[in-house]
């Protein structure tokens, strides 16, 4: 009988300490630049804009130092984003790996995202981890539109990654002729090679891409005249 009583008091004090730290969790307010993260993550576009009027910080940092700005392009929200410029939100702020807003948006995928943080300031050439640039970003990606926006803006056409691939060399890995030929347009260089000697033609030619090997080889040949 006392073990029955014993095991009924344990189960009454363990339903009565659940329902406490329910209450406690109901009853903590959250930051408002908590709840205002939780609308931006939500897409919620009229929350956020309602928070930014009562004075939610439009820049307050998260974990690794990721901010809303960012947070709204890469989920490609014109819309946030534009509130969260007019509220003052940096356009340029790096997180812990050095990724900004514009990385953000090119995976995000949302041109005019882009657009809208280039000509809010965001550096087009800003590099995060491993030297990735928005437009290595972009090719790495196969982004075509969102490469010519930011070729279009001043991105460098033959900024390395830590590796030393340049923008065109991926692309000619991947076997996007379309990119190779926009970068080459835009100025990127076909014959830079990496220290160990690759190209991008080598690389082409090595993943089996003929109309990129074909187009490459055809710049190498006019370059080879041309000094004739």
């Amino acid at each position: 009988m006392s073990c029955r009583r014993s095991g009924l008091l344990l189960a009454l004090l363990a339903v009565a300490s659940l329902n406490s730290a329910r209450a406690a969790e109901t009853s903590t307010p959250v930051a408002p630049e908590q709840r205002l993260w939780q609308a931006v993550e939500a897409g919620d576009v009229d929350s956020v804009r309602a928070l930014v009027a009562a004075d939610a910080p439009v820049d307050h940092p998260h974990k690794f130092n990721r901010t809303l700005i960012a947070l709204a392009a890469e989920k490609g929200s014109l819309a946030i984003v534009d509130v969260l410029l007019e509220a003052g939100a940096s356009a340029d702020a790096m997180d812990s790996f050095g990724d900004t807003a514009l990385h953000a948006a090119v995976r995000g995928g949302n041109p005019d995202v882009v657009r809208r943080l280039l000509a809010a300031g965001a550096p087009a050439n800003a590099r995060a981890k491993f030297g990735f640039t928005p437009l290595t970003a972009a090719v790495n990606l196969g982004a075509l539109e969102i490469a010519k926006v930011l070729l279009d803006a001043g991105a460098d056409p033959n900024a390395r990654v830590v590796d030393e691939a340049t923008p065109l060399m991926i692309a000619a890995y991947g076997g996007r002729l379309d990119l190779a030929r926009l970068l080459v347009a835009a100025g990127a260089e076909p014959a830079a090679c990496k220290a160990d000697g690759t190209t991008a033609l080598s690389l082409a030619r090595d993943q089996g891409h003929d109309e990129v090997v074909f187009y490459l080889s055809s710049l190498d040949a006019a370059a080879d005249r041309s000094g004739e």
